[in-house]
């Protein structure tokens, strides 16, 4: 009947919807930005470490993570994203659960705000006991989709080897092997999921019903004789369905808070991936004195550049080196050329090549008549240096 608060209302709800508006799409927007800068910090970082310590060559040969291309690719953005997804998801559930208490004080008292509290954290237990291993299983996934891509990189960077050697058979059974460890894998995950899912949707969407009658029993028992009073029977009935409203927001609040743990320990596999490349990327520059420059060059080189006079070269000193082994390959022609394997020190010359003419295989026997792809080849590689 009051025109004037009816009016109010009405602008009070346009002012929030039109908040509301502008301040979802700008968390989404600020999420995103964070997300990527992120990426890009951490990217850089890993990159940084990864061609400062050779990382291609020493990942899959010499510490065994042979994915750490999709490590960067994959997990990186995963992990940035989720993380930065999780601030605007969890502002909102916390804010609603502060302000729907409140409003639950108001109308029910302390017992009611207990009741709804107890009832929180009891199927917060009851989830967090039956919850299968997200983290594990998310890694696990990450892991395994590496692999299957990993054999089908192998397989098209040597397709000419395996059609000449005919090991198309051996090369079907392997990627068939690696599918189907993938593919069973992802079933287990979703019976894991199916079975938690039932549970949470009872916990946090069905059951809370039953919540909702019995603390607006509670209510009514407290509001107190309405009978022959309709005026105070209209109140009774505005404040039962206010009761409503509250306890399902903040129980809709409950739920958001329960899905943002199911990301947080799904973000855990993504960033005990990421954390276990960069653990042995760091421990690969600890272990390397020939570390890359931001320049690209190598420290010793310039060094050794710097303090060798114009004209002579860098690679060669005069003198015996301190020989550990000696080798000789046998040429098409001419006398055979002795190898120095040494033990150098950084900058001096670890093996040398001298006069050495390079063809291809002839007949069964591999004698000389084949094609000459080097003549007269002069090398000298130093400790330390890449070999081009």
């Amino acid at each position: 009947q009051d025109r004037r608060q009816f009016v109010l209302l009405l602008g009070g709800s346009l002012v929030q919807a039109a908040a509301q508006a502008v301040l979802a799409p700008s968390m989404l927007s600020l999420a995103e930005a964070v997300a990527l800068t992120w990426r890009g910090r951490l990217t850089d970082h890993i990159s940084n470490l990864y061609f400062r310590a050779r990382g291609y060559y020493a990942m899959p040969n010499l510490y065994g993570l042979g994915d750490a291309d999709q490590r960067v690719a994959d997990d990186v953005p995963k992990l940035t994203t989720t993380l930065s997804a999780l601030f605007p998801g969890l502002v909102k559930p916390v804010v609603d659960i502060a302000w729907f208490s409140v409003r639950m004080w108001q109308l029910t008292g302390r017992t009611g705000v207990a009741l709804l509290y107890a009832y929180m954290f009891f199927g917060l237990g009851c989830l967090r006991l039956i919850a299968p291993d997200f983290g594990g299983m998310e890694a696990r996934s990450s892991r395994l989709e590496g692999e299957f891509r990993h054999t089908h990189d192998r397989l098209k960077a040597h397709a000419e080897s395996v059609a000449f050697c005919g090991g198309g058979p051996y090369e079907k059974r392997s990627v068939d092997g690696r599918f189907a460890e993938l593919t069973e894998h992802i079933r287990s995950v979703l019976r894991r999921k199916w079975m938690f899912g039932i549970a949470d949707h009872f916990l946090t969407r069905e059951l809370p019903h039953n919540v909702t009658w019995g603390l607006s029993l509670l209510f009514v028992l407290n509001f107190g004789d309405t009978r022959g009073d309709l005026q105070l029977q209209g109140k009774l009935v505005y404040d039962l369905r206010f009761l409503a409203t509250t306890v399902s927001h903040s129980f809709n609040a409950f739920g958001e808070i329960l899905d943002l743990y199911k990301k947080f320990d799904e973000l855990g596999g993504h960033a005990l991936r990421v954390h276990s490349l960069l653990d042995t990327l760091e421990k690969s520059c600890a272990t390397q004195p020939d570390a890359l420059l931001e320049g690209g060059e190598l420290e010793h080189n310039k060094q050794a550049k710097s303090a060798t006079p114009s004209g002579t070269n860098p690679q060669h000193h005069p003198g015996t080196p301190r020989t550990l082994a000696r080798g000789r390959i046998r040429t098409t022609a001419g006398p055979p050329v002795v190898v120095h394997a040494a033990s150098a020190q950084q900058g001096e010359a670890l093996l040398t090549l001298t006069d050495v003419s390079i063809c291809t295989p002839s007949g069964s026997g591999g004698g000389a008549g084949g094609v000459v792809v080097a003549r007269n080849l002069n090398l000298a590689v130093s400790a330390g240096e890449s070999l081009l």
